[in-house]
């Protein structure tokens, strides 16, 4: 970023718009982000993914949550909030007793993928040569335990607001032509009892690949 230069606009070609430097005043920051290349890489500015990310917006926490004293161990975050408040993935809450969410119910999204699909495993996976016309049930999770800057899948943030899904009853859209089940998201480490009780309520009827 630091490199790059006003380019003067062409027919055809791309612009490139920069802005003054929220933190130094450089004329050549991200647009996006508000500030220059310098001041993030000298650690000038702290939580710059959250003020590109705009969580709030999305009704999230700003950061980890460290004002009670039950912190969930669904990840590394380790969050402690105040009862009836929510951790950072959005998904797991404490109602002031124990911790809801991402065990029995989760949010999420699933549908039926075709055999060879575009898994991070296809390329050494049996099912892309064994088992062609068969179908992955996917699995994208509406949470997060991560805000990574520019995130391909930020569309997580938009569908806490529906009706939670129960492992029981995405267990049951396991049909025959199933051949695998994918977890991702988001990230399914804030749903990481929901992914188990899934898989162990399906391998109680057939063998699926996980």
């Amino acid at each position: 970023m630091r490199d790059l230069k006003k380019l003067s606009l062409k027919k055809g070609c791309v612009k490139i718009v920069f802005m003054t430097c929220n933190g130094c005043g450089n004329e050549r920051a991200s647009k996006s982000i508000g500030f220059c290349y310098e001041c993030i890489m000298e650690g000038k500015i702290k939580d710059v993914s959250s003020r590109v990310n705009k969580r709030v917006e999305f009704g999230l926490v700003e950061a980890p949550p460290r004002d009670g004293d039950s912190p969930c161990s669904f990840c590394v975050n380790s969050c402690r909030p105040s009862p009836g408040g929510y951790g950072w993935c959005g998904e797991r809450f404490y109602d002031g007793e124990k911790w809801r969410g991402g065990d029995e119910e989760a949010h999420l999204i699933w549908y039926y993928d075709p055999i060879p699909t575009n898994c991070v495993a296809s390329w050494f996976c049996p099912a892309t040569k064994k088992e062609k016309g068969k179908y992955n049930l996917a699995v994208f999770y509406e949470s997060c335990s991560f805000d990574c800057l520019f995130c391909q899948n930020w569309h997580w943030r938009i569908g806490r607001k529906k009706l939670p899904v129960s492992y029981k009853d995405l267990s049951n859209k396991v049909f025959e032509e199933i051949a695998c089940i994918c977890f991702f998201g988001g990230d399914p480490s804030s749903n990481i009892k929901h992914t188990l009780l899934v898989s162990e309520e399906v391998r109680k009827r057939r063998k699926v690949r996980i």
